[in-house]
Formats: C-alpha cells, structure tokens, sequence
C-alpha cells in the first residue's frame, strides 16, 4: 500500500548509511513523500522525528480508501448478476436512492474554489492544480461552485 507522509516544512531525512529522501514541497508552505516501499515506511515510521516533525498523511488514506470501494461496489455488482438484467422501474430508481442535496457556493475565482475544497474538506491543494480537478473534487462532495 502506498503511504504519504506531510510535514510541515520541507525535511530530508537520514534514514540510514545508504537511505536519504528529501519530502517534496507543497503549495502549502509544507512537504510531503509518498511511498510503497515497505521497507521504506517501516524506517520512516521508526524515525525519531515521526509524529514530532511529520506524519501519516490521513487526507490520502482516507481518499485511498474511499477510491477502494468505490472500485469493488461495481465489481460485486456485476458479479452478483446471473445474466438476467431486471431494471428497476423510474419510480423504484427515485425511490431507492436519494438525491444528495447540492450546495451551491459563489466564488470569484479557482483561488477561492480551491481554498473552500483545502480548508473544509482537507483536500491538498497539490490535488486541486486544474480546474477539471477542482470541479471533480467539488462535486465528490456536492458541492457547485457558482461563478467559476
């Protein structure tokens, strides 16, 4: 599994004789590294600065996981299908799922898009460069942003 560490300044660690990583900066005036070198997370982890200086990323685990069942809730759909497709009337449909409420927020800017997605919703800005980026993230969390 891949893990992103944060930090809130730009670190480069001495992990061992032979073992350097420098975190990448952020827009956010901090850094992070990503890895899926176990070996690698296990000395990151057992760093003394661990937890002090930097730490877990939960913004990306959390988009990890969330990215994971969203990938097997289609699978076990098809896979639970016998070769018989029964759809479902347009009142079954409407009545199954509830629409999510969409807010609707004015703003002058991608800047301004971007900050609301950061600050609320803990999204990193590194994630939020375009704007069909901000749009998707917005809309992952029912947001419409007016005015962009």
């Amino acid at each position: 599994m891949r893990k992103t560490y944060k930090s809130r300044t730009i670190l480069s660690l001495v992990l061992s004789n032979s073992r350097r990583v420098a975190f990448e900066p952020t827009s956010d005036d901090g850094s992070m590294f990503t890895t899926g070198n176990i070996e690698l997370q296990r000395m990151l982890e057992e760093h003394p600065w661990f937890g002090k200086k930097f730490s877990l990323s939960s913004d990306t685990l959390a988009a990890m996981r969330r990215a994971a069942r969203e990938q097997q809730a289609p699978a076990s759909d098809k896979s639970s299908t016998t070769g018989k497709t029964a759809s479902p009337s347009a009142k079954e449909k409407d009545q199954s799922a509830p629409t999510p409420k969409i807010e609707k927020i004015t703003v002058s800017g991608l800047a301004d898009a971007k900050e609301i997605l950061a600050e609320r919703y803990e999204i990193m800005r590194t994630q939020l460069k375009t704007k069909a980026a901000i749009l998707a993230a917005a809309k992952e969390h029912n947001i419409e942003f007016v005015g962009l």
